[in-house]
């Protein structure tokens, strides 16, 4: 409001509030001279029916442009050897499993020609029965990350899968005849494959130790189900 008393008036700043001669006179130069004066035809400039004619052709062509449904269909590769089981142009599916915060989800993974297109709950999974969250459906975009790392790295310059290799087994068995921990650090799991494998590695080097790490679980919704069901 406005600091007279009596008077509404609307201010978007302290200095307008104050009525600060700045301030006003960058007001009455808002806008260029002329500009709100009242529109009159005969101050227009000549314009010929034929230039008339050409711009209205010219944005037609425009709006036709910008409404059509035309997609630029790229370069047209023969897709000769190809699976039997796809079909260009007709999407794929297949049922996976999401897995997050200890939790599993089944779902069903659109693709065309290979590639993953779409995330959805399966409806024929017994017990999410096609709904998941809004998360595993974002979870498509994580395949298409710019980011992503593209190959092994190290000090930020790219080295191969074999020098990795090479790297990481020195290491371990250096901490194995030394008798040193090897920590290992992950998510809660639920895969039997993962926990398999885990457990092969245990057996190669007994001194290493598995560290689960969940910044956010349903762990406590998990104990509150629990004491539920066996009361029931």
């Amino acid at each position: 409001m406005s600091n007279k008393i009596g008077i509404k008036n609307i201010w978007k700043s302290l200095s307008d509030y104050e009525n600060d001669p700045k301030v006003q006179e960058e007001k009455l130069h808002e806008f260029k001279a002329g500009v709100t004066d009242d529109f009159d035809p005969s101050n227009m400039s000549a314009f010929s029916r034929r230039k008339f004619l050409a711009v209205l052709a010219a944005s037609t062509a425009y709006v036709a442009t910008a409404c059509t449904d035309y997609r630029d269909k790229g370069e047209i590769v023969p897709y000769i050897k190809r699976p039997e089981e796809i079909l260009p142009g007709k999407p794929t599916y297949y049922a996976s499993s999401f897995s997050e915060d200890g939790i599993n989800y089944g779902i069903l993974v659109k693709t065309r020609e290979g590639r993953p297109i779409k995330i959805d709950g399966n409806p024929d999974d017994p017990i999410n029965k096609g709904k998941v969250p809004s998360r595993v459906h974002a979870s498509i975009l994580n395949l298409y990350d710019p980011d992503r790392l593209q190959y092994p790295t190290k000090a930020m310059l790219k080295i191969s899968w074999k020098q990795v290799n090479d790297e990481i087994s020195k290491i371990l068995a250096e901490a194995t005849t030394n008798n040193k921990e090897i920590s290992i650090f992950t998510n809660v799991l639920t895969s039997p494959t993962s926990k398999k494998v885990l457990n092969e590695f245990k057996l190669k080097y007994p001194s290493a130790k598995i560290y689960i790490n969940q910044l956010a679980s349903n762990q406590n919704r998990m104990c509150a189900w629990k004491n539920v069901i066996t009361k029931m």
